[in-house]
């Protein structure tokens, strides 16, 4: 009497809070390798569903599916939640419990029960809310198509700048945390704090996900000319491969290169972002590779160099349009004109400076 007593209490105490829960089905559970009948276990969440008043045979819109498993004297229940919407199914809750295998079972399952219908009304308050305390959502947002969802729910389509799909309410002083995705954008989180009504959500747009870039780009200092890149992103905006080539003049009227020296630089470099997430509006990035220069003299000799390490830093002034400068740290191999060792800027010594702007599709 005394282990059921806690049980009974529970039982009561769910049907106080959860009276106004709309109603479930139960579908037929699936046991394995359990020394129990698949009667027994329907039975049992029968009178846990049943004690709730939340049990129904027909559809409901809810459904709750059993699966047992285990062996020896203790067993493993998983019981998951779902919202049906015709064929499509989204999970809302799910909890996984063990129990032995003796008179307690009942009370275990009960407990399950009830941890799993708690969790639900922990994500959904409004589900069991007075009705004067619950009130319907307009969310309008600037991505046309995007999927909007609470957890696994979908809630619908942004359609002519409104969402569109099944009525979504909430209680007032509540917490809503919407997802939103859309195919070539990245997801999106939006946390909506319910402080009066009516409520209107207005989502922020998507930033979209980019794999190309081409860019211009000068270099500062001795190097006077002008370059192009491109870039392949493996993941978009974040993980890149770029080629750069840059044609410039050096020298002329100086004592260490009396003549005009036209040269071709070669650059192939792999890289990251390392600071600022895909919406910030400044972000930096890390790279390396392998490159060369070709110089227009006598036997046009090619300097094959190594780049060590270079840094650079972007603004983004519009979605799409960037302004960026680098530097890095090139090492000669010794093939041509340049001695083997680190490259630098004559006279002034120190690393190039590159500026341009990019554009990303």
């Amino acid at each position: 009497m005394r282990k059921a007593l806690p049980t009974i209490v529970g039982m009561l105490w769910g049907v106080a809070v959860l009276s106004a829960v709309p109603q479930v089905r139960l579908e037929d559970p699936v046991v394995e390798d359990l020394d129990l009948s698949p009667e027994l276990v329907v039975k049992a969440l029968v009178a846990s569903l049943e004690a709730r008043e939340v049990l129904v045979q027909d559809d409901a819109g809810y459904v709750l599916t059993t699966r047992m498993w285990g062996g020896g004297r203790r067993g493993v229940v998983s019981l998951r939640l779902y919202v049906e919407k015709g064929e499509t199914r989204s999970l809302v809750a799910a909890v996984v419990a063990s129990f032995p295998l003796n008179l307690s079972f009942y009370a275990e399952v009960d407990r399950a029960v009830e941890d799993l219908l708690s969790r639900w009304l922990s994500r959904f308050p409004e589900v069991a809310a007075p009705e004067d305390a619950v009130f319907p959502v307009e969310v309008r947002g600037p991505d046309e198509g995007a999927v909007v969802k609470v957890g696994d729910v979908v809630l619908g389509t942004i359609e002519e700048g409104v969402l569109v799909g099944d009525p979504f309410r909430v209680v007032l002083g509540s917490r809503v945390k919407l997802t939103v995705e859309k195919e070539g954008y990245f997801p999106r989180d939006v946390e909506v704090v319910i402080e009066e009504s009516p409520v209107v959500v207005e989502l922020p747009p998507l930033p979209r996900q980019h794999r190309f870039e081409v860019g211009v780009f000068s270099t500062l200092g001795q190097l006077k000319g002008a370059g192009v890149e491109g870039r392949w992103y493996a993941l978009p905006d974040r993980v890149f491969a770029g080629l750069r080539d840059y044609v410039y003049a050096e020298g002329g009227g100086r004592w260490w290169m009396p003549e005009v020296v036209v040269r071709n630089q070669s650059e192939l470099v792999v890289g990251a972002y390392l600071v600022g997430g895909v919406s910030s509006t400044v972000r930096l990035w890390m790279e390396s590779g392998i490159g060369g220069y070709l110089s227009f003299v006598e036997g046009v000799p090619f300097d094959l160099y190594y780049h060590l390490i270079g840094l650079g830093v972007e603004w983004v002034v519009v979605p799409g349009w960037t302004l960026y400068a680098r530097t890095g740290y090139d090492y000669a191999a010794g093939t041509g004109l340049l001695p083997q060792g680190s490259i630098s800027l004559y006279p002034e010594g120190g690393p190039a400076l590159s500026c341009g702007v990019g554009y990303r599709w």
